[in-house]
């Protein structure tokens, strides 16, 4: 299962690539903005993608799309340059789809300015995205199992009424792998507490071979995780809001 990506497929067209970007961002925990008009010292500037985030060393980004088919020339480089130093952003990106030109890095160079492929716009997000979603999981997890303790305790005190298909089905979901893999211990190097790509593939090559499924992406493993855990969620908590036995979150 080696090869995964945040996305299974390659942007379409610009615009596709300023959503998968942009959304790539905002689960890092950025807040984005698409063709965002901003404030120069040269006067307004619409750019493709601006993202910001507080307590990051990188909080100020803006990233400039290209799903050109030739390369990017110098001069869009060196254009984009200016935009990074009249706004005051922290670093910029330009993404493109085939290249740049002969010169490019020379273009960047002493500049906080990156121009990278969409695959190594992946690479370079990846683990801070992996993070992110993994701690996103972790909390629906909680909140799951918290809401598993409600519905036990209301079952002992007979708020609830399960009948034997009932209770077997709440004990599948409670003991159910989606519920498991929102344990953060499932893709952690437990030498250092890390995210670990190798932790990470074996736990969804893992999954899949018990389950008979299959994923595409990171993306569709860690968010068919949280929709099974949310749908769950909703479930009991009618269950619970029926019974008058639901607890304060």
């Amino acid at each position: 299962m080696d090869g995964f990506r945040l996305y299974d497929v390659n942007p379409a067209n610009w615009q596709e690539l300023q959503q998968f970007v942009g959304s790539i961002l905002s689960e890092c925990g950025f807040v984005t903005e698409i063709e965002k008009s901003i404030e120069t010292v040269r006067g307004k500037i619409s750019v493709d993608i601006y993202g910001e985030r507080k307590e990051s060393f990188e909080s100020k980004i803006i990233c400039e799309c290209k799903n050109w088919e030739t390369p990017i020339p110098q001069t869009v480089i060196h254009a984009f340059r200016t935009v990074i130093n009249d706004s005051g952003a922290d670093h910029g990106y330009i993404i493109s789809k085939v290249g740049f030109q002969k010169g490019a890095y020379a273009a960047i160079e002493k500049s906080n300015v990156s121009i990278i492929s969409w695959e190594e716009f992946h690479e370079k997000f990846k683990k801070e995205w992996l993070t992110q979603i993994i701690e996103r999981n972790y909390k629906i997890g909680r909140k799951l199992m918290q809401l598993s303790f409600d519905v036990t305790s209301a079952i002992h005190k007979k708020l609830i009424s399960f009948d034997e298909t009932q209770m077997n089905e709440f004990y599948a979901q409670k003991e159910s792998d989606f519920h498991f893999y929102t344990f953060k211990e499932h893709y952690l190097n437990l030498d250092n507490y890390e995210i670990s790509d190798q932790q990470v593939n074996s736990s969804i090559d893992s999954f899949e071979r018990k389950h008979s499924m299959g994923f595409s992406s990171y993306r569709h493993f860690f968010n068919t995780i949280m929709e099974e855990c949310n749908n769950i969620i909703v479930e009991w908590k009618s269950i619970l809001s029926n019974s008058n036995a639901l607890t304060k979150e």
